[in-house]
């Protein structure tokens, strides 16, 4: 029990390693799309660490005309899974919003 504890750490260290080098601003999200995880790209984007972004927290640097539509979209993604791509702004570490492309 212990060494697969142990493996599926491993796993999990490598799989933030992966996606906090990648280019791009990612996030997990939870089956009720509340906050997971956010790579060192998105905590740079937005200028807030970690734990300010888990829960419902992340969701506050969307700017508030784009919120419902967002969650509306992520919802259905994840009842019925297929590509999609949409478009929001992000309010960035300067406080100013910038549009970004979810798929």
């Amino acid at each position: 029990m212990e060494e697969r504890d142990e493996r599926i750490a491993g796993v999990n260290d490598y799989f933030r390693s992966f996606i906090d080098s990648a280019p791009l601003l990612i996030c997990l999200l939870d089956a009720e799309l509340k906050g997971v995880y956010f790579n060192q790209q998105w905590i740079a984007f937005t200028g807030r660490p970690q734990a300010d972004l888990l829960g419902d927290q992340w969701i506050s640097d969307i700017h508030p005309y784009d919120r419902d539509r967002c969650r509306e979209a992520w919802g259905k993604a994840l009842e019925h899974p297929q590509k999609f791509e949409l478009e929001y702004r992000l309010r960035r570490v300067d406080g100013e919003f910038r549009y970004v492309s979810s798929t």
